[in-house]
């Protein structure tokens, strides 16, 4: 199973989406199931999910504080 960077980009985003500060925790409960399956191909494809969901997690600048 081969996977563009595009596709990769659009499953973290739907996760985040859908699951909020949990999409890293929901993503990698289904590499565990995709390992636990010995689905080689798709485990690597939900471990790219997972690195772009902390990639763009991470470039979100948190929500500022009123004071």
């Amino acid at each position: 199973m081969l996977t563009g960077e595009a596709t990769i980009q659009a499953l973290a985003s739907e996760m985040i989406e859908q699951h909020g500060a949990d999409a890293a925790v929901r993503a990698v409960e289904r590499v565990n199931d995709l390992i636990d399956r010995r689905d080689w191909s798709a485990r690597d494809v939900w471990a790219a999910v997972v690195h772009a969901i902390h990639d763009l997690q991470q470039a979100v600048p948190p929500p500022q504080q009123v004071h």
